[in-house]
């Protein structure tokens, strides 16, 4: 195998030396203070517009670690971390041990996690940090009560885990399982097994897995060390060579569509009502009325954005066709981020790189004002531009 070049050594280095604090190791309170901003959110979009969402934790500034069946199938990766989002490449993925790495667009300075030298005894304390059920960051502890165990994960039987009595629930996959001094001991996988006598795979509480550092360590090595390629799902076309439905395709509208029409797929409850907000957009535009598409966004935003006049520069062959909300996340403050594919259509003098039928996969932040829901941020996925109508 080729050495690996001298940036990567240096990540893959960076990957297991933690950040030296004097305060890790005194208390559990002090260790999770120190290292609980190294604990990243992941949000996986798949092609047929289905996503899901988990936990990693940063071990090198550009790579984080999570567990496998988090990233499975992903078409798009999203990595929030310390107030950030970055687009992500997953560069390692072992289905079996249940580990991944994926390696972000830009550098996070928040804690790297250094991982132990070795497996934990049975009875060391331990602490997960996660999002579980896409709840604000969470930490639960408990103990190792098992080792070389092998759980059904995703419905199949895996390698050697690590078996503890914290809870693991859904969003809490991919997550670090630390000692107290904030090593990491373990990557939590699963809370499900195969019951020895039915085979069924079942749960139970206090019954949980996670991967053992000492699959984790070598995996995080090798694949900073050197990055791979090709476990990102394209959208192009199914395996048979038959067009994949996605959600880009699904909302490129019809030859001759006269109105822009929005439609979501998310349960949230203010779905609807966000939905309201977009469709009142779309259709001020659509009309040339710019100054009461741009009413619709939050007065931080439109102090950021000028005038109307500034804002809508451009945009005057440009036609809102379709619109799907596909998720809605609301933190804890209020606030909302939207997932939402969009199709626009313009003249190609407007159109990115030509483009006459654009779609875009954005990202909006949204804020309560006046008792409406107003757009206070806009950004494509990776930051990037529209992929054009025509290839889908």
């Amino acid at each position: 195998m080729a050495a690996a070049s001298p940036a990567a050594q240096t990540a893959a280095k960076q990957s297991t030396v933690a950040q030296e604090d004097p305060d890790v190791g005194e208390s559990w309170e002090k260790t999770i203070a120190t290292v609980k901003g190294g604990v990243a959110r992941i949000s996986n979009i798949r092609c047929d517009g289905t996503g899901g969402n988990g936990t990693a934790f940063l071990i090198g500034e550009r790579f984080v670690m999570t567990a496998a069946h988090v990233v499975d199938d992903a078409a798009q990766l999203s990595v929030e971390i310390g107030g950030q989002t970055f687009a992500g490449e997953t560069v390692g993925l072992d289905s079996e041990a249940d580990l991944a790495v994926i390696r972000m667009d830009g550098s996070s300075k928040q804690h790297a996690f250094k991982f132990a030298s070795k497996d934990p005894e049975m009875g060391t304390e331990i602490a997960v940090i996660g999002y579980p059920l896409s709840e604000p960051l969470s930490v639960t502890r408990g103990t190792v009560s098992g080792l070389n165990r092998n759980p059904s994960v995703q419905g199949s039987v895996s390698g050697s885990f690590i078996q503890v009595d914290a809870s693991i629930n859904p969003g809490n996959s991919g997550g670090p399982l630390i000692s107290l001094d904030g090593e990491i001991v373990g990557v939590a996988s699963s809370i499900r097994m195969t019951d020895k006598i039915t085979g069924n795979v079942t749960s139970a509480d206090g019954i949980n897995f996670a991967t053992a550092v000492s699959k984790a360590l070598p995996a995080a090595k090798s694949w900073v060390g050197a990055p791979q390629s090709g476990f990102m799902d394209t959208c192009a076309s199914s395996s048979d060579g038959s067009a994949v439905t996605d959600e880009y395709s699904e909302a490129v509208p019809q030859e001759n569509a006269e109105q822009f029409t929005v439609d979501t797929t998310s349960q949230h409850p203010d779905a609807e009502t966000i939905l309201s907000t977009f469709q009142y957009i779309g259709e001020s535009i659509n009309m040339g009325d710019y100054d009461a598409a741009f009413s619709a966004y939050s007065s931080d935003l439109q102090s950021k954005l000028g005038s109307s006049t500034e804002w809508s520069k451009g945009l005057q062959t440009t036609q809102w066709m379709a619109m799907r909300i596909f998720d809605v996340e609301t933190s804890s403050d209020g606030d909302a981020l939207v997932k939402a594919t969009l199709v626009t259509e313009q003249d190609a003098k407007d159109g990115v790189d030509g483009q006459t039928c654009s779609a875009w996969y954005m990202f909006y932040g949204m804020v309560v004002e006046d008792g409406y829901w107003a757009v206070d941020s806009a950004n494509t996925y990776e930051h990037s531009g529209p992929r054009a109508c025509s290839d889908f």
